[in-house]
Parts: C-alpha cells; sequence; structure tokens
C-alpha cells in the first residue's frame, strides 16, 4: 500500500470537501481561492477551474511519481479522500464534453444521444482503478451534477444577492443540503 505525507493529505483533503461545497455559494468560490493560495480577483470562473485543474493535476503528478493512479494502492480514510479527489478532479476534467453533451442532446429533444467521450472517461476510471460498475456509477453521477449546474446557471440569469441566493437555493432543493 502507499502512503501520502500530511502535505498531501492536507491538500487532497481540501479538492475532496470541494465536493461537498455548493458551486453556487461564496464558501466555494473562498475555496477555491484558499487552494490556489491566491487572493481574491476578477476572473472568470472558467479561468480559475483551469487553474484548479493544473493544480490538482500537479498534485496527482507529485504523487504519483509519473506512475498511473490507482485507487487501489491507498486504504482507509487515505482512499476515501484519494476517492473523492480524484472525482472532483475528473469532473473538472471532462466538464466541457459534459456540457457540450448536454447542449447536443437540447438540440436533439427527445432523442437520446450517445455519450460521445464514454469509452474515454470509462478508461480514465478503470486506469485508476475503478471498477466498471463503480466507473459507470460516477460517470452517471458527474454527468448529472453538471446537467443541473448548466440548467441552473443559463435558466437563472443575474449577479444579484437575490439570484446568487437563488441559485444557491436550488442546488441545495436537488442535491438535499442539510447544513
Amino acid at each position: 500500500m502507499n502512503t501520502i505525507t500530511p502535505d498531501q493529505y492536507a491538500f487532497f483533503t481540501q479538492i475532496a470537501d470541494l465536493a461537498f461545497v455548493n458551486p453556487f455559494s461564496k464558501k466555494r468560490e473562498q475555496a477555491d481561492w484558499r487552494i490556489l493560495n491566491q487572493n481574491p480577483k476578477a476572473m472568470s470562473l472558467i479561468e480559475r477551474r483551469k487553474l484548479l485543474v493544473a493544480k490538482i493535476d500537479l498534485h496527482f503528478h507529485e504523487l504519483t511519481r509519473n506512475n498511473p493512479f490507482d485507487i487501489r494502492h491507498y486504504q482507509g480514510k487515505t482512499q476515501d479522500t484519494l476517492r473523492l479527489a480524484w472525482l472532483v478532479k475528473s469532473f473538472y476534467s471532462y466538464q466541457e464534453l459534459f456540457t457540450e453533451h448536454i447542449k447536443a442532446q437540447q438540440q436533439a429533444g427527445d432523442k437520446a444521444l450517445e455519450l460521445d467521450f464514454a469509452i474515454a472517461i470509462l478508461d480514465h476510471f478503470e486506469q485508476a482503478g475503478f471498477s466498471r460498475q463503480e466507473a459507470t456509477h460516477f460517470i452517471a453521477l458527474l454527468f448529472q451534477l453538471q446537467r443541473a449546474f448548466s440548467f441552473i446557471d443559463e435558466a437563472v440569469s443575474g449577479t444579484s444577492e437575490a439570484i446568487i441566493e437563488l441559485r444557491k437555493r436550488l442546488w441545495n432543493n436537488i442535491f438535499t443540503f442539510n447544513p
């Protein structure tokens, strides 16, 4: 079994914690800036997410020392934390492709479309040591997360505090939030 340093554990815990923070909340934005070790500044969400992905990728690269990441090489709380961090990394890595698929599905109407990148994302999970059953479960979860995010983000426009609060509450209602 592989072990990780306390600093690595602390970093991946911060990433894993993102899985439970409402993406429309101020708390989420603050968490992003804390992970990036930067003061909040004028930067689009897309730019901020690109920086996060780069930092997460770098830490996974350092963790595995150029070997492929394999969740089976870890156990206990470390494995649980790395699993969640891997899901966050995977979500961001495939977020644009999920968004493109969602838009294509909207254009197609009632006709169901195949997920063009299904084999690639399945391979992504299986190469990281996830079973086919786990991989398909997590892919479905990531798709639904992006679908909900896209619809809330597009359907509720505006930047006022009331609109931000509405988006946050919609997300909490969909994904059951217990404060």
